[in-house]
């Protein structure tokens, strides 16, 4: 498949001191050379342990934050070398759906204006065009135009999202960077807003990289899952391979922690992992994940693994 989205060790760090010459004493490592395609079509889910830099491996995708190091191609160009004109054109086809929605709406304009706010200077020129637009999109999330005229207070958290994924959509995106898009619904609204991403996957043809910590929700939508610890990938696989037979450690204790919905099933063995996350401003060297791995050995502590293996299933561990 054609790689739609190419990451070349990309790497974002945030200086926590503030120095007019030379380099901050402390960074935090929030993304650490992360290679990875994202092929034309899929849904690749990238899942992890809060604080593993999952949010900002997304937004520094979109250069809504700037990489430190590394390149972002989108259909092989180069996007930090783009000029404003370009950028732009980028912007309308690489597009984010966050996880609060409310907190990234104005809550002093409607629904109407906030979907709208993106078509200004495309094809949807006039307010007659826009409206119009707005109308579509509201029915293609589910809701009816009627709402257009609310305020987001007025909505619940299910609805605020469809409205979320109705403004992601007005500018004709082929690439979604869908950022816990359902983490703060109800379980029921939850599955109504999967179905709903699905379906508008398969009728616009869309690209998606799945942010999420619940692993049930990965499986059910996602092509290939991607795992992130403390700044970098660990594990990478299509999704039938990786539920079935994990390579890494960190993914199998990701995976024994999800429950199993049906009390004729046995679960699956607890892992109990020592110890906390370290920081991401000291990660430790070798593999980040030694300090709490039960398989760690003196190579673990020196050496950082390389991400290896097959087209199919790629694992960054000594042991694996």
């Amino acid at each position: 498949m054609t790689a739609l989205v190419e990451l070349r060790g990309l790497t974002k760090h945030f200086p926590l001191d503030t120095v007019m010459w030379g380099t901050p004493k402390r960074v935090v490592h929030a993304v650490d050379d992360v290679t990875l395609d994202i092929a034309a079509g899929e849904t690749l889910g990238l899942v992890g342990e809060t604080g593993s830099g999952k949010s900002t491996l997304g937004r520094t995708i979109l250069h809504l934050n700037a990489p430190t190091a590394g390149v972002v191609r989108y259909r092989g160009e180069d996007v930090g070398g783009l000029d404003r004109a370009a950028m732009q054109r980028f912007r309308s086809r690489a597009q984010i759906v966050f996880q609060d929605p409310y907190s990234s709406f104005d809550p002093r304009m409607t629904i109407q204006d906030i979907i709208a706010e993106g078509m200004v200077h495309g094809a949807h020129r006039t307010r007659a065009a826009r409206a119009a637009r707005v109308r579509d999109l509201l029915r293609t999330v589910g809701l009816g135009h009627v709402y257009s005229d609310g305020y987001p207070h007025q909505f619940s958290g299910g609805q605020r999202q469809r409205i979320g994924i109705a403004r992601a959509l007005a500018v004709d995106p082929e690439f979604v960077v869908l950022d816990e898009p359902v983490s703060a619904l109800d379980v029921s609204v939850q599955s109504q807003v999967l179905n709903l991403l699905a379906s508008l996957r398969e009728q616009l043809g869309l690209t998606y990289l799945f942010i999420s910590h619940d692993l049930s929700v990965v499986r059910y939508l996602c092509t290939r899952v991607a795992v992130m610890y403390l700044g970098r990938i660990v594990e990478l696989a299509e999704t039938r391979a990786l539920y079935a037979a994990p390579r890494h450690p960190y993914t199998s204790v990701l995976l024994a922690a999800v429950p199993i919905a049906d009390p004729r099933r046995r679960h699956r063995p607890r892992q109990v992992l020592q110890g906390e996350v370290p920081s991401p401003i000291h990660p430790p060297p070798g593999c980040r994940f030694h300090t709490r791995c039960p398989k760690a050995t003196t190579i673990c502590r020196e050496e950082v693994p390389a991400l290896a293996g097959d087209a199919t299933h790629m694992v960054a561990c000594h042991h694996a």
